[in-house]
């Protein structure tokens, strides 16, 4: 990793790929760069009255939108099952958040995940895991939001977390 920014004065030490940080139990807040393969890619796709679209055409648009956020495991590996070699994904839990004006959206529906509404926005979370278990996989590979947008559809913002097991 380089560029490393850290909100704070803490101090890390590096060894190889790895960073370390004495916390004395607090927080670290950090970000940089890094030129290795993500654990997991997320494809984003916009459709609007069942036409996909980019984010740049939607601003001023009016009518039903579908966001797909779609991810795909990229870490396998090889592991011994009964004497025979099994390819198994490292587990993974992604949480893709966003924040909709009710002014601009409205009718929000969501797979895989829960909407709250204050009466003004729709906050819209959704899940996705992927577990392989020796017998069996838990996998949920796409959260979708639907939703009315009227007068000046925008791009929404959107949070993205990734914890690996």
């Amino acid at each position: 990793m380089s560029d490393i920014s850290i909100k704070g004065d803490e101090k890390y030490t590096s060894d190889g790929d790895k960073l370390t940080w004495a916390t004395d139990g607090e927080d670290i807040y950090y970000q940089g760069t890094t030129d290795k393969k993500l654990p997991v890619s997320v494809k984003l796709k916009y459709y609007l009255d069942g036409k996909e679209m980019k984010p740049s055409e939607l601003k001023g648009k009016s009518g039903h939108l579908k966001i797909t956020v779609d991810y795909k495991n990229n870490e396998k590996k090889n592991v011994s099952v009964d004497g025979k070699d099994t390819e198994v994904c490292t587990p993974f839990v992604m949480m893709t958040g966003m924040i909709l004006p009710n002014e601009t959206f409205s009718n929000v529906t969501i797979d895989n995940g829960k909407i709250i509404s204050d009466g003004n926005k729709n906050i819209v979370v959704g899940f996705v895991i992927n577990v392989d278990i020796i017998m069996a996989k838990l996998s949920m590979a796409n959260v979708t939001v639907c939703g009315k947008g009227r007068n000046d559809i925008h791009k929404p913002g959107m949070q993205i977390l990734f914890f690996v097991g």
